[in-house]
């Protein structure tokens, strides 16, 4: 059976859903003491949760942690290291990489993130990727489990910068892509990022007013975006690609409130959208899709 699984931050929780005839099947939660942003699911199964206070004060949590398929309690919970975990990726060879933010307001300080390592085995960090301008917002691999990951750097005066780094496995050295938007007149903030069978660097891309939501396509060694998926009324930032499928939030005309929902790639059609009457809407962030 695929169980989707939608965090939730506002609420605490980590909504599963089951995926099959019926659409989108509520399945279960897990709930937390603080914020679940990023999410992400590995070759065994099991669920990565980034949670964060964030920025917040005192004790609250801010770690990664690790459920087993159908389990309702975490197995591992990563700590040491993180300050603003705001998402999480897990490569072939069980490394785990946490795009970790120090400063929640990344106006002052360009380098207020980074990238914690974990490599396989350990609970503690192993590297850390610190060249990066501003806030990591989202990681993403592919199939050579080259790293790649969002940015955005949020100035006190001029437009904002986002871009794409790629980094090599093990390497702390990145290249940025510098990719560029499908209308070079609008400023970009650049959201989730994955990369498909063939090579495509997928982002999820938002105009600086938020007028306008777009997946964009990018071939390999391009800086210009083949494609720009776009629906009318979703959320696109906190997409998940899995395979022929992106699963997305699909606003149901609240302002913030949204249901899962499922679009094929690379068109972007429409495929399930969860009813409100079975859903109850919600402000979902992170989407991971189980068995990918």
């Amino acid at each position: 059976m695929t169980l989707v699984y939608a965090s939730e931050p506002l609420a605490s929780a980590v909504s599963i859903f089951s995926l099959g005839s019926k659409g989108f099947v509520p399945a279960g939660q897990l709930v937390f003491s603080d914020y679940p942003i990023g999410v992400t699911v590995d070759a065994a199964q099991r669920l990565y949760v980034a949670v964060t206070s964030l920025g917040a004060s005192g004790s609250l949590p801010n770690d990664v942690e690790v459920f087993p398929r159908g389990a309702t309690k975490p197995s591992k919970t990563y700590s040491d290291g993180l300050t603003g975990p705001d998402d999480v990726a897990v490569d072939s060879h069980g490394t785990l990489y946490v795009a970790n933010i120090s400063n929640f307001g990344c106006a002052d300080d360009p380098g207020d993130g980074d990238v914690v390592e974990y490599a396989k085995g350990s609970m503690k960090p192993t590297l850390t990727i610190t060249d990066i301008p501003g806030c990591p917002h989202a990681l993403g691999l592919d199939a050579s489990d080259n790293l790649y990951v969002t940015y955005i750097y949020y100035g006190s005066s001029g437009p904002s910068i986002s871009d794409v780094i790629e980094y090599a496995r093990g390497s702390t050295k990145g290249k940025a892509l510098g990719l560029h938007a499908k209308d070079a007149a609008l400023s970009s903030l650049f959201w989730r990022v994955a990369v498909d069978g063939s090579g495509n660097v997928i982002v999820a891309n938002d105009a600086y007013d938020n007028t306008l939501g777009q997946i964009l396509v990018y071939p390999p060694g391009s800086t210009s975006p083949s494609k720009s998926i776009e629906y009318v009324d979703w959320g696109e930032e906190y997409f998940a690609l899995q395979g022929d499928r992106i699963f997305a939030e699909a606003y149901t005309g609240q302002t913030v409130s949204a249901v899962p929902a499922e679009f094929t790639y690379p068109s972007g059609q429409e495929r399930l959208v969860a009813s409100p009457k079975l859903v109850p809407p919600a402000f979902y962030y992170g989407f991971a899709v189980s068995p990918r």
